[in-house]
């Protein structure tokens, strides 16, 4: 088998991994202390790392190490925040455009910088929201209208919309949203979420 072959194989796995581990993310917004759902987190990281030291993608081996420490931590304390939900959806896009490297033959790039954020944990919960709108609905009904905005990077955009959709029913009731709750569940792949409350 050619490495071509190899790579190929490498592309899938790893996808398949980041899939399951995005899915288990916005599980875990709802049941922080699924211990099942970290020790699988942890797996899925474990597994990256391996298959991308074994093909020698350095940036992408070097990223997910410090992801299954990250998750290490958090199975010893057997649970996860918000925070840290949202740092790892990060990091897990950031995941998906070192494949997206990989599969293009253009070179890694560089982690350095999301890596010497890690000891930093974001203090917002929306750091990849690039714009938000809020409009008062007074003459076509009650509420306001909020418009969300992802910024360019975020290469999986559905789940990040979840964990915004759940935060924003911790401050009011939700009328609607587009795309619905229904929609994203079912892997619909916006760059922008409208919401009235």
């Amino acid at each position: 088998m050619d490495m071509d072959n190899f790579r190929e194989m490498f592309l899938t796995e790893a996808a398949e991994h980041l899939q399951l581990m995005v899915d288990l993310l916005v599980q875990l917004d709802s049941d922080p202390q699924d211990q099942d759902g970290i020790d699988a987190l942890f797996r899925g990281a474990h597994s990256i790392k391996g298959m991308a030291a074994s093909m020698e993608y350095p940036e992408t081996a070097r990223l997910a190490h410090h992801l299954e420490d990250h998750l290490a931590d958090c199975r010893q304390l057997g649970q996860i925040s918000g925070v840290e939900i949202d740092w790892l959806l990060e990091a897990v896009d950031l995941l998906e455009l070192l494949l997206g490297d990989i599969r293009n033959g253009r070179p890694e790039r560089n982690v350095d910088s999301f890596i010497a954020g890690i000891s930093k944990q974001p203090e917002a919960a929306v750091d990849c929201v690039a714009e938000t709108k809020t409009v008062e609905l007074t003459a076509c009904g009650r509420g306001q209208l909020i418009q969300l905005q992802l910024q360019e990077s975020v290469a999986i955009p559905g789940p990040r919309f979840l964990v915004l959709l759940k935060k924003l029913a911790d401050l009011g009731t939700i009328l609607e949203s587009t795309p619905s709750t229904e929609d994203l569940l079912q892997g619909d792949a916006p760059n922008q979420l409208l919401v009235r409350l």
